[in-house]
C-alpha cells in the first residue's frame, strides 16, 4: 500500500470591511483594530495551507528541490531571506 499525504483543509475568504482615505493626494487604507486583527490571523493560516501544500508536492519529490530541503520530517525551514 502506497502512503499519499492528505490535502490541507481549504481555506475560505477572509472577510474585512476597509476603506480607502486620500490626505493630501496620499492613499491610505483604514481599517478597524478587530479587522486588522482578523487579516493577520487570515494571513497566518494562508502561510500555514502553503507550507502543508508544500509538504504534499515534496512527498512526491527526490528532494534535491531547494524549496524541499529539510521538509521530510525536520523542523528546517528553507527561507528565502
Amino acid at each position: 500500500m502506497v502512503y499519499h499525504p492528505a490535502l490541507p483543509t481549504p481555506l475560505y475568504p477572509c472577510v474585512a470591511n476597509w476603506k480607502v482615505l486620500v490626505v493630501d493626494n496620499q492613499p491610505y487604507v483604514a481599517l478597524t483594530y478587530q479587522d486588522n486583527i482578523n487579516l493577520a490571523i487570515c494571513g497566518v493560516k494562508v502561510e500555514a495551507y502553503i507550507d502543508e501544500l508544500m509538504e504534499v508536492a515534496c512527498h512526491y519529490r527526490d528532494g534535491s528541490d531547494i524549496q524541499c530541503k529539510g521538509r521530510n520530517g525536520s523542523t528546517t525551514i528553507i527561507s528565502n531571506q
